[in-house]
């Protein structure tokens, strides 16, 4: 995608807040589901290239991590990444006790495979309301890898831009930077741009809120 493809000032700051409003909808589910207090933090928004990604994972080994295609109003990928042992420490406080490694490897991929659906299907179904279109999520798909795994560096892939939103998740007894990317290639960012156009109001009172 060419570097001077960007979105403005007032697209960035209602997808910000699109995605805060998903972050507090996930916060909620999963409060409900690990029975204790869950906090996400308010995201910050970036679009940058795989490489630019890339190098910010710098030291991280390995990747654990959520992927869902999405359909119909918004076509892309998503995807939900942690580093390896940070998503080991959700598994471990959702689970509200001491567990042996082996126990906790086996149960790593359902459980982090569950909040990753949560979390990604609440930021898509804010996404969906507030720009009034359906969009259909694939089941979610339990990934584990280097970085290099998730992203095509090459080819089309050089062409497509991630929209790069991080945001803290806050547990009893744990603190992890989450990321969540939406790749957009050039046609699904036209379409994204599209919609937000077509919602200069909506978008207007969130921003004044």
């Amino acid at each position: 995608m060419p570097d001077r493809v960007r979105f403005s000032e007032p697209e960035t700051g209602f997808l910000k807040e699109l995605f805060d409003r998903g972050a507090r909808r996930a916060a909620r589910a999963l409060s409900e589901l690990t029975h204790q207090r869950v906090e996400l933090s308010v995201p910050t928004v970036r679009l940058v290239s795989a490489v630019e990604f890339a190098a910010q994972l710098t030291g991280l080994h390995s990747i654990c991590g959520v992927t869902q295609r999405l359909s119909g109003g918004l076509e892309t990928s998503a995807m939900l990444l942690f580093a390896e042992e940070k998503s080991l420490e959700i598994v471990r406080c959702m689970l509200e006790r001491l567990v042996p490694y082996e126990v906790l490897s086996e149960l790593h991929q359902d459980a982090i495979t569950e909040v990753g659906n949560i979390m990604l299907n609440a930021c898509v179904g804010s996404i969906a309301r507030s720009l009034d279109v359906v969009i259909r999520v694939d089941p979610p798909e339990f990934r584990l890898g280097p970085k290099e795994s998730f992203f095509d560096f090459g080819g089309a892939g050089g062409r497509t831009s991630y929209l790069d939103v991080r945001i803290e998740l806050r547990m009893v007894e744990t603190a992890v930077e989450t990321f969540w990317i939406f790749a957009l290639h050039e046609e699904s960012f036209r379409m994204l741009k599209t919609l937000m156009a077509g919602r200069a109001g909506a978008v207007l009172d969130v921003l004044g809120d």
